[in-house]
């Protein structure tokens, strides 16, 4: 992304919270807390909310710039790494789109601790959208003995 022109409230509403999954976030910049929210969270960094990622404190974020960011609501954390772009316009795909759409995310998303433990819970037989489980296409293709029978009764 075009750190130069991306906002920090920019970057909270589209990334961090858009694509990530944030809910309460706390970052920060090279070891320095330049946002939070949450219980007990400091009003004083709401003032960063305007600025350009470069005019951040702590050195702001730059190419190569490495931030933190947590969620302790969500049991998250995670670091981000930033490459700073600015030449969009040379291709197609993004020339029509605005400076705040420009961006990507790479790697893996992070996923909360509950959301992780989830599909655990869920049970192994279940079927998704309709679609019968491995396990239920199995026994069609090789009915069993018990089944073959109640449908010679049929």
């Amino acid at each position: 992304l075009d750190t130069s022109s991306w906002k920090m409230d920019g970057l909270l509403k589209t990334i961090i919270k858009g694509e990530l999954g944030f809910a309460e976030p706390t970052i920060l910049i090279n070891g320095d807390l330049v946002y939070e929210e949450g219980d007990g969270a400091e009003e004083d960094y709401v003032c960063n909310l305007p600025k350009t990622l470069e005019m951040l404190p702590a050195g702001g974020i730059k190419g190569g710039t490495v931030v933190r960011v947590e969620d302790f609501t969500q049991d998250l954390e995670v670091d981000l790494s930033f490459v700073h772009r600015d030449d969009w316009e040379e291709e197609e795909a993004w020339k029509d789109k605005d400076p705040e759409q420009r961006y990507i995310v790479g790697g893996d998303r992070p996923v909360a601790a509950a959301a992780a433990a989830a599909p655990a819970a869920a049970p192994a037989s279940s079927a998704v959208d309709g679609d019968a489980t491995a396990e239920e296409k199995k026994e069609e293709e090789n009915p069993t003995k018990q089944q073959e029978e109640d449908d010679d009764d049929d």
